[in-house]
């Protein structure tokens, strides 16, 4: 079922604000390379050009959606950060997503999917989604990532920290120059085969191998963390051969569901693999949402009415069981966004404005009849929505980053806005499903 969904309210982009500051240059997938500056209210359109102006070591702050590159780093060990949902997409490029990057460069926060090539050489990645592709010659740290459907030979030394891995392989004729060095608070889901070389391995722990994954160490097969102690009393000594308990992964969702024994099973006691624990188990089912202007088109998408310029999708009211602050509001499972860029309109009161930003509408209470008379206010999506001490949610003009604190309510409603021939697609049979820090709402149709 597709994933991608399109849709931008009337002020995504005047009064929307960059989350990420102290970037020395920004990209946008609606800024131009051309007029572009690379400042936060004047972006350039692509990742590449942005390297290309930078020095040494700079930051390259990233707004929301799908940039279709490849990364030629010219050894300037740039640090790339996502500000929002941030996908590379390589499905129809040829070669590597990311090259000549040099000794020292990081990306964080980045989804990689459908390159032939991740990466060739060296580069730190923090908290980004991996699908698809080959790890060549590469060396570096991975940390709080997701691995899958990927292939990593390490020849330059690697690490490996909180990182879930699904169909994964590493490593060429069992083990045969492939360094890795530290691996600790990992997930081995059952199709993945891991090879390792004693030499080289210095710590190995806290990890899950599930039944049915397989790791070599120097040449010789273990099938769980026993056997592999058994040989080497050094490695995996705390560790484990039990079910991860993912909440969904058929939908991309490698959370940790709440019973699971990872959970504060970690060197730290904190979380193994890359996602810690979050509520799923269709705890919110939000049947018929109150659509006006908006029919389901013969794909069963969510489109406006022919004739109209703007319609709403309504939730029903969300009780979150309990008074508490309210968490990021964003998409379940793996989608981009985008915005027509003829809706773009730059706000040049505000250095941070972000022209990627969508915005949803929310309204909130801990008292429900209280909370269906307030007005709905707008937030960003995929952050925890904040209001100031002047009263100005995030996603309103004027608002101020440094003064804000989050919304705390049981009661929650939303409202999302479609204009001009937008869509929002289904992101699975029968629904589209939006989640509250892990809290699962599914708007089904009739």
């Amino acid at each position: 079922m597709a994933t991608h969904i399109s849709y931008n309210n009337q002020n995504d982009f005047t009064g929307t604000f960059w989350l990420v500051y102290g970037g020395h240059f920004y990209v946008s997938s609606l800024g131009d390379d051309s007029s572009g500056t690379g400042h936060p209210s004047s972006p350039f359109k692509t990742i590449q050009r942005a390297v290309t102006e930078a020095y040494q070591g700079e930051i390259i702050v990233i707004g929301s959606g799908e940039y279709m590159e490849s990364i030629d780093g010219q050894s300037k060990d740039c640090n790339l950060i996502a500000d929002g949902q941030v996908t590379l997409n390589g499905t129809f490029l040829p070669g590597s997503a990311f090259t000549n990057m040099g000794n020292n460069a990081n990306v964080k926060g980045i989804s990689v999917i459908g390159y032939n090539t991740v990466i060739k050489g060296k580069l730190f990645f923090n908290k980004c989604y991996i699908e698809d592709g080959v790890f060549e010659n590469y060396g570096g740290v991975l940390r709080f990532c997701l691995l899958k459907d990927v292939k990593i030979f390490s020849t330059l030394g690697t690490y490996l920290y909180n990182c879930t891995l699904i169909k994964t392989e590493t490593g060429a004729d069992l083990g045969i120059n492939n360094k890795f060095i530290e691996i600790v608070d990992c997930i081995f889901d059952s199709i993945t085969t891991i090879s390792l070389n004693s030499p080289d391995l210095t710590t190995f722990n806290y990890c899950n191998q599930e039944t049915g994954s397989s790791v070599y160490i120097d040449g010789t097969q273990y099938q769980n963390p026993m056997a592999i102690n058994t040989a080497f009393p050094q490695y995996q000594i705390n560790g484990f051969n039990v079910d991860s308990k993912f909440n969904d992964p058929s939908m991309g969702d490698y959370s940790l569901k709440m019973d699971s024994i990872l959970i504060e099973a970690g060197s730290w006691k904190q979380y193994i693999g890359a996602y810690g624990k979050s509520l799923h188990e269709d705890n919110v089912t939000l049947s018929l949402p109150t659509l006006t202007n908006i029919a389901i088109d013969d794909e069963g998408n969510y489109t406006l009415i022919q004739g109209y310029s703007q319609g709403t999708i309504e939730t029903q009211e969300i009780d979150l069981g309990l008074s508490t602050y309210v968490g990021k509001i964003t998409n379940f499972g793996k989608q981009y966004l985008e915005a027509p860029p003829d809706n773009a309109v730059f706000d040049k009161t505000s250095t941070y404005t972000n022209p990627n930003s969508l915005t949803f509408e929310m309204r909130w209470s801990d008292n429900i009849g209280e909370m269906l008379n307030m007005p709905y206010r707008e937030f960003i999506w995929n952050t925890p929505p904040s209001i100031d001490f002047n009263g100005i949610c995030n996603g309103e003009e004027g608002f101020n980053n440094m003064s804000a604190i989050g919304i705390k309510a049981r009661f929650i409603q939303l409202r999302i806005t479609l204009y001009d021939n937008t869509k929002l697609l289904l992101q699975e049979s029968g629904c589209y499903i939006l989640t509250e820090d892990g809290l699962r709402i599914k708007l089904e149709q009739a």
